[in-house]
């Protein structure tokens, strides 16, 4: 198992100071007292796999360790005698390594059926050709949308990944390394050209500066483009490092002060110039950019007053006659929370167990039956960070999401974002777990006990976006020190009410 590379050095061997040590722009230690950049004793390289161009047939014994014969077919329907027969043929070809009687074996096979993607699977393995093999594994994916082999070796036909980062994949992926010390994070300022003043963005726009009234156009083009996720997985995997970053070290691009940033923050403010920047990068390419920003619609005025309707609240009425929840104050902030949306498609499969007449039934057949549908899901919202709360967070509903605008750092300009900390990767669990309970509230027969459906949710293919949604996040502290937490909907004045707690001592 390849072990993690750690920065150890935390003390500068130049100037003797400690904990100043980060990674720059040019992924090298560095010292930020004196600058001296610290040299790092590389680990050995590892040798180097010389892997086969798409147009070069791989050797019997090395296609064989790739690809063992199986003959357990995953064609789901049942397959002709003379295509079994066929393929089998093939297969035992390849056993032999002669590649020509196969690669004839398997068309005959597919003369006879022309969908069985066993057959297209081996083919594409076996041919030279780059447009042949390009042909048999879409007509994979046609039936298998999740294919991991056939979209990788798509991915290389089109250049999208190299030949090394297939092995890598195919292997079970790269290192995961954590960086030990602050990142240098890239960012962009927004200050006004004119006279250095804030910038603030509206929904028309524009953005304009707060002190002499310079106003700029946004260009709003540009797509807010889903991705898909097994492509983008197979894109993680095939990373030869893939980068756990904590603390990032901002440079202030206007008056030159270092600041330490969290691992959510998307955007800061300099304590010393007061000066806004939005982060871009940092010198891991430790994460991605949002894809689509929802502007804010509700004003802060609106906001809190929809949160003084939901504190007066006939229900908050009556908790008041059992505990004191009496408001001494409350804070509200407008921030842009990042929110995964997954799309799935699914076959769901239903088995049913019908007792209603088994007294009259003579066949079990007529007792047990199965049931087949394809389903789909559109933005299901998991959102990319752990505070606020996702108990307050999964409660947030019915944005509008036809509203949403290409994401542009220029959309960012005086308001507060935070960066995912939950990955796509993390978030599709949750995403999955939401569809298939919603799967088995829509297809489930009753609940009576002599009805019983067991429902299987199987996601044929899935497409996920980066979103930032505007939130008001809202501290209430009430008479007797207690404090709750709350969210308010940024469009549709939603308030969502945390439970009330003690402060920590």
């Amino acid at each position: 198992m390849s072990r993690i590379r750690r920065l150890a050095p935390t003390t500068c061997p130049h100037c003797g100071a400690q904990n100043t040590l980060f990674i720059d722009a040019h992924r090298q230690l560095s010292c930020r007292l004196c600058g001296h950049q610290v040299g790092q004793k590389e680990e050995s390289p590892a040798p180097v796999v010389e892997l086969p161009t798409p147009a070069t047939a791989l050797p019997p014994a090395e296609l064989r360790r790739r690809y063992p014969v199986s003959y357990k077919l995953i064609y789901p329907n049942e397959v002709e005698p003379w295509a079994k027969s066929a393929y089998y043929t093939g297969l035992e070809c390849v056993e032999r390594g002669q590649y020509d009687e196969a690669i004839r074996a398997l068309r005959r096979a597919l003369e006879a059926q022309p969908d069985l993607i066993d057959a297209h699977l081996w083919l594409g393995r076996l041919l030279t050709d780059p447009e042949p093999k390009r042909q048999h594994y879409s007509a994979v994916l046609l039936s298998i949308p999740n294919h991991a082999e056939a979209i990788r070796e798509l991915m290389v036909l089109k250049g999208e990944i190299s030949p090394e980062e297939s092995e890598r994949i195919r292997r079970g992926g790269g290192k995961v390394a954590t960086a030990e010390v602050p990142v240098m994070a890239m960012a962009k300022t927004q200050e006004c050209p004119v006279c250095g003043g804030e910038m603030r963005a509206n929904q028309d726009g524009r953005i304009v500066c707060q002190h002499c009234g310079y106003q700029r156009k946004i260009t709003l083009g540009g797509d807010r483009g889903t991705k898909s996720y097994m492509v983008e997985m197979l894109r993680r995997r095939g990373q030869k490092v893939r980068w756990q970053v904590g603390e990032r070290l901002l440079r202030c691009k206007s008056c030159g002060a270092e600041t330490l940033l969290q691992p959510h923050a998307l955007t800061a403010r300099c304590p010393f110039c007061g000066s806004r920047a939005v982060v871009e990068a940092d010198a891991l390419r430790s994460f991605v950019q949002p894809d689509g920003i929802v502007l804010f619609q509700l004003t802060p005025p609106e906001a809190q007053q929809a949160l003084d309707a939901a504190l007066n609240s006939r229900m908050e009425r009556i908790k008041g006659l059992f505990i004191n929840n009496r408001v001494a104050s409350t804070s509200i902030t407008p921030v842009y929370l990042p929110f995964w949306l997954f799309d799935l498609e699914l076959q769901v499969n239903l088995s049913i167990e019908d007792r209603r007449s088994a007294v009259y039934i003579e066949s079990l057949a007529d007792v047990y039956r199965r049931e087949q549908y394809s389903d789909a899901v559109f933005n299901v919202a998991v959102c990319g960070v752990e505070s606020p709360p996702r108990s307050l967070t999964d409660r947030l509903k019915n944005f509008f999401l036809e509203q949403m605008r290409p994401y542009q750092h220029d959309l960012l300009a005086g308001a507060t974002a935070e960066l995912y900390t939950l990955d796509f990767e993390q978030a599709s669990f949750l995403a999955r777990q939401r569809v298939s309970e919603r799967m088995r509230q829509r297809y489930a027969h009753g609940t009576r006990d002599n009805i019983r459906t067991n429902v299987q949710s199987l996601v044929q293919s899935m497409q996920f976006r980066l979103a930032l949604l505007p939130v008001y996040v809202v501290t209430v502290i009430e008479q007797d020190g207690d404090y709750r937490s709350a969210l308010i909907h940024g469009q549709t004045g939603q308030v969502v009410l945390g439970v009330a707690q003690r402060p920590r001592r």
